[in-house]
């Protein structure tokens, strides 16, 4: 009888040690969150830029841009605002060493995926992204054209929440992407058009 009632108190022991490790598991789950990454493998945007400046810094260049897209979380749209500085020269993607550096000084976007209608929002600080301008276009008979820049530009962006299954998002968006400006002479702005892709990975609470 001792010796059924000591297995029945090692049973019990272990039962209470496995629901006990279970919890932790879990709460530790709950600590560490789902990771997801989402592959953007096409996105488009256009986009307006005016030189723009605070009060007591240079002027640099403030986007308004409208982007859409396709990737592994389906379709999505989004817009977003940012400002850039320019900080000297940069070495364009052929090797060029005549690159114009224009690094970012803030960016704020949101991103809504089709599928869910789900929110997906990112911030980006001073730095995160960097273009390099190639100022060596050429108009069609050889001359410089001073109304057309092409541009190279990479970088991370923080993921700073959403909505729906994106709730409480926290991570990084690696952002690849090439475009073009084109201003008119004179003019105080210019339209743009790139084409890019971005890998975003994050976690969200379980």
């Amino acid at each position: 009888m001792m010796e059924f009632r000591r297995t029945v108190a090692v049973l019990i022991g272990l039962a209470a040690c496995s629901l006990f490790m279970v919890r932790a598991q879990a709460a530790q789950n709950r600590k560490e969150g789902k990771t997801i990454v989402i592959n953007q493998r096409i996105a488009t945007s256009t986009f307006f830029t005016s030189n723009f400046g605070f009060a007591g810094t240079p002027p640099g260049s403030a986007n308004l841009a409208l982007y859409s897209g396709e990737g592994s979380e389906g379709k999505f749209t989004g817009q977003g605002i940012s400002q850039s500085a320019p900080t000297g020269t940069c070495t364009l993607p052929d090797g060029s060493p005549d690159g114009l550096e224009l690094k970012l000084v803030g960016h704020v976007a949101s991103s809504k995926f089709s599928r869910t209608g789900d929110l997906l929002f990112e911030r980006g600080g001073p730095g995160d992204l960097v273009a390099c301008l190639d100022p060596r276009d050429k108009l069609p008979n050889g001359a410089p054209n001073p109304n057309f820049q092409s541009f190279h530009e990479t970088g991370t962006v923080l993921i700073v929440g959403g909505t729906g299954r994106f709730a409480g998002a926290q991570g990084i968006e690696t952002v690849i992407q090439d475009g073009s400006l084109i201003s008119p002479t004179d003019a105080n702005g210019a339209f743009g058009f790139s084409v890019g892709s971005f890998k975003a990975t994050f976690t969200v609470p379980k």
